[in-house]
């Protein structure tokens, strides 16, 4: 499956690694949890300024929410890489 995995769509890969790291670390799954739900509301903001239901100042807690999630899962994903060159 490892070699194969440069053959899927981002998506798919990105999907391989999180269940990889869901079962590495019990805390890794309440974050990509978290993350998930940080980036629905921030798109539902984003779509409802663009409607102009909502104000622009409204997003900028949602971005902050998101880069600081985003960095954890980042951080989690790259270990987990750098552990598969080294030992795989």
């Amino acid at each position: 499956m490892i070699m194969n995995i440069m053959y899927l769509a981002p998506s798919l890969r990105r999907h391989f690694l999180d269940n990889i790291l869901i079962n590495s670390y019990p805390e890794y799954d309440l974050l990509l949890k978290k993350y998930k739900k940080i980036l629905k509301n921030r798109n539902k903001v984003l779509k409802n300024i663009f409607e102009k239901k909502s104000k622009k100042d409204e997003i900028f807690f949602w971005n902050r929410e998101f880069i600081e999630s985003a960095s954890y899962i980042y951080n989690y994903r790259k270990n987990i890489i750098k552990y598969i060159k080294k030992y795989i």
